[in-house]
C-alpha cells in the first residue's frame, strides 16, 4: 500500500478516536438530583467554585443537554466570572434506572406500615403501579387510615430518593386478631411495682385484645383503672 494511503488511514484513525473520545467526554453519568460545576471542570473539585449547583439531572433513565452558555450565564447571573473556565461546549448529562418490582415494593409498604396497624397485618390488594428509581438507596414511606378490625383500608405510599418523591395511592387488607377480653369479663388484674407484684378480681368495661389498653373496675376498691391485656385472663394496670 501507498506511504500516502497508509497515513491517510493512520489519520483517518486519529480522527476517528479522537471524535470517540471527546463524545465520550461529553457525555457524563450522574446518580443524585443536581449536578455541581465540578463534576463538569474535575479541576474545580473542592474548591466553592467547583462546588455550585449547575444543572438539575435527568430523570431515571432519561438524558439532558447542559451547553456552555447556559452554565457561563448562570455563573454571570451570580455575579461568577466564568473566564478561563475550560467548560465543554455542551454535556449530555445520562442517569441510569432501575425498575421496582411490584412484590419488592409491596414488601417495603408492608414493612413501613407495620408498627402503625400492628397487632394487625397488612396486605396490598390493589395492583401497584410500576416504578422507575435511579440508582442508589430510597425510603418507602407508607400511612394507613387506623382501625382496629380487619377489613380494607386506603394506604398513601410515598418513596422518597434525594429530593424526588413518587407517591402512589392503594388498598390494603388488614387482618386483625380477635379480642380475648370482652365487656363484663372477670379477669385477674396485677400491678407490679419493682419487686412489689399485686393482684385483685377486676371486670373489663370494653373489648381488647393482647397487648390492647382496656378499662377495667377493680372489683374490691371499685376504682376504673386502664390495663394492658395479657392474656384472656390477665389484664396490667398501667402506671
Amino acid at each position: 500500500m501507498p506511504l500516502q494511503s497508509i497515513k491517510a488511514l493512520a489519520l483517518a484513525g486519529g480522527l476517528s478516536f479522537l471524535a470517540l473520545s471527546s463524545a465520550r467526554a461529553d457525555e457524563l453519568a450522574v446518580e443524585g438530583e443536581t449536578v455541581v460545576l465540578a463534576a463538569l471542570v474535575p479541576a474545580l473539585e473542592g474548591t466553592e467554585l467547583g462546588g455550585l449547583v449547575v444543572a438539575d439531572a435527568p430523570l431515571p433513565g432519561q438524558s439532558r443537554v447542559v451547553r456552555a452558555s447556559d452554565i457561563k450565564a448562570m455563573l454571570k447571573a451570580q455575579g461568577r466570572d466564568a473566564r478561563g473556565l475550560a467548560l465543554p461546549r455542551s454535556t449530555r448529562l445520562t442517569r441510569a434506572s432501575r425498575n421496582l418490582s411490584e412484590a419488592e415494593l409491596g414488601k417495603r409498604v408492608r414493612e413501613a406500615v407495620a408498627a402503625q396497624v400492628a397487632p394487625c397485618t397488612v396486605a396490598i390488594v390493589s395492583t401497584l403501579p410500576p416504578v422507575s428509581l435511579g440508582a442508589g438507596e430510597f425510603e418507602v414511606l407508607a400511612t394507613s387510615t387506623p382501625r382496629r378490625d380487619s377489613g380494607r383500608v386506603p394506604l398513601v405510599i410515598t418513596l422518597k430518593q434525594g429530593e424526588r418523591t413518587q407517591r402512589i395511592s392503594a388498598q390494603g387488607e388488614l387482618t386483625c386478631p380477635l379480642a380475648v377480653v370482652h365487656p363484663g369479663s372477670s379477669v385477674k388484674l396485677i400491678a407490679i411495682a419493682g419487686p412489689v407484684r399485686v393482684s385483685a378480681p377486676a371486670t373489663v368495661n370494653q373489648a381488647g385484645r393482647v397487648g390492647d389498653e382496656v378499662r377495667v373496675t377493680n372489683q374490691v376498691t371499685k376504682m376504673q383503672l386502664r390495663g394492658r391485656v395479657i392474656n384472656a385472663q390477665t389484664v396490667e394496670v398501667i402506671q
